[in-house]
């Protein structure tokens, strides 16, 4: 039996996808049919982005990656959700895009996903974070509806109104930043003088 997937979630998926074309097997969308589950999941090696879609019908057994440009065609301007069938051994349909899916094996990814988080604050890439919320937009959220649980120097949980009613999450990487001596970042912005030296905060305190 074929499958049916959202285009918007297929939408939110490719904003994950690597664009190195030396990680070709990145370059698209992970589709692992079991029986009435399918798990859909992208990721560019700094984030994950991971969907359960539940079928009402038993589905064939197979896994595939499906190239960025084939979801790029066929969700522009599907309103329906977009069925998901083999042709022949080379070539497989999605919607009313024929393609055929990436030679490659994409990576497990069940070992990244974290168990728990931490809280540790954390800081990220701001374009990854900008990516999170149009992603949730896309899911039926909106850009500002995302929740980060944050995880230290682990990867971080995240999700959001949209990514709840698709069964999906992401996980983002937090970035290794360097100690900033904010003292001089002020002064140098604003002024000499402009902050207090933290000798002098303490003194302030005491």
């Amino acid at each position: 039996m074929p499958i049916t997937l959202s285009p918007d979630l297929l939408k939110a998926a490719v904003l994950f996808t690597s664009k190195e074309e030396t990680r070709y097997y990145l370059k698209g969308i992970s589709i692992q049919a079991t029986l009435a589950t399918v798990k859909v999941a992208s990721t560019d090696g700094h984030r994950l982005f991971v969907a359960r879609v539940n079928q009402e019908e038993n589905t064939d057994t197979f896994s595939i990656i499906i190239p960025t440009d084939t979801i790029a065609t066929a969700t522009k301007g599907a309103k329906y959700p977009l069925a998901l069938s083999k042709l022949s051994d080379t070539q497989w349909r999605l919607g009313d895009t024929i393609f055929t899916p990436i030679d490659g094996t994409f990576p497990g990814y069940e070992f990244i996903v974290p168990k728990s988080v931490s809280g540790e604050t954390a800081q990220f890439n701001p374009e990854y974070v900008a990516a999170l919320g149009k992603a949730n937009k896309l899911l039926g959220g909106t850009a500002e509806n995302v929740t980060i649980g944050y995880n230290g120097d682990k990867p971080a949980l995240v999700t959001g109104s949209g990514f709840k009613s698709h069964n999906a999450l992401a996980v983002i990487m937090p970035l290794r930043s360097a100690a900033e001596d904010w003292t001089t970042i002020l002064n140098s912005a604003m002024g000499d003088g402009f902050a207090v030296p933290p000798a002098e905060a303490q003194a302030l305190a005491a």
